[in-house]
């Protein structure tokens, strides 16, 4: 999603202005729109999968029978990535 746009199941595009009951799919109109939405959410996705404590995540392989991190380290992680 954007401030124009919203995208929806990969499949549906939609104005946020002129059309917030999600009526009326633009997807073929704005395929660079697509292209960057769905960029963000790849990015976003693998940012969420390293979070993730699951054993079908590469992230799970990497850290299995090492400790948590705690509060203040997940903090430290959290303030270099604001940066």
């Amino acid at each position: 999603q954007n401030k124009r746009f919203t995208l929806v199941n990969n499949e549906g595009l939609y104005g946020l202005k002129n059309d917030f009951a999600e009526t009326k799919n633009v997807i073929a109109e704005y395929p660079k729109i697509v292209e960057q939405l769905r960029a963000r959410y790849d990015k976003w996705w693998i940012k969420v999968q390293l979070r993730l404590d699951n054993e079908d995540t590469k992230h799970y392989e990497q850290t299995k029978g090492k400790k948590k991190a705690s509060s203040n380290e997940k903090q430290k992680v959290k303030n270099e990535e604001e940066w």
